[in-house]
């Protein structure tokens, strides 16, 4: 038996309960704030660009679209091929696309913010 199937055979004690509640409540605080960061800069940079209202709006729903898109289709992924490693290979290049595209919008914030809009 490794390592790890000895750890998770273990019975579930109280002071493990409370430390996998704690890791979880910690890692959704990191998270959080990741994950937060992208939609202030990009409402912020909508506040500087001088657009109307509804631009504004439509330019919400198009980045909330864009930005639940991977989602639809790592779920449809999941759903149709959970038996292949197709999703692994997808979620790697996501992963690489993604890094690559915040690396540059961190560059372009930092160097040239007036490229952005």
């Amino acid at each position: 038996m490794g390592r790890i199937e000895k750890i998770v055979s273990q019975p579930l004690s109280v002071s493990i309960f409370f430390s996998i509640v704690a890791l979880a409540i910690l890692v959704n605080a990191v998270e959080f704030l990741c994950s937060s960061a992208i939609p202030a800069v990009f409402t912020h940079i909508l506040a500087l660009s001088g657009t109307s209202t509804i631009e504004n709006y439509l330019l919400i729903a198009l980045y909330t679209f864009f930005f639940m898109l991977d989602d639809m289709v790592i779920f449809s992924l999941a759903a149709f091929a959970a038996g292949s490693s197709l999703g692994e290979r997808y979620a790697r290049w996501c992963k690489v696309v993604g890094g690559t595209i915040l690396a540059i919008l961190g560059l372009l914030l930092l160097f040239a913010p007036h490229l952005l809009w």
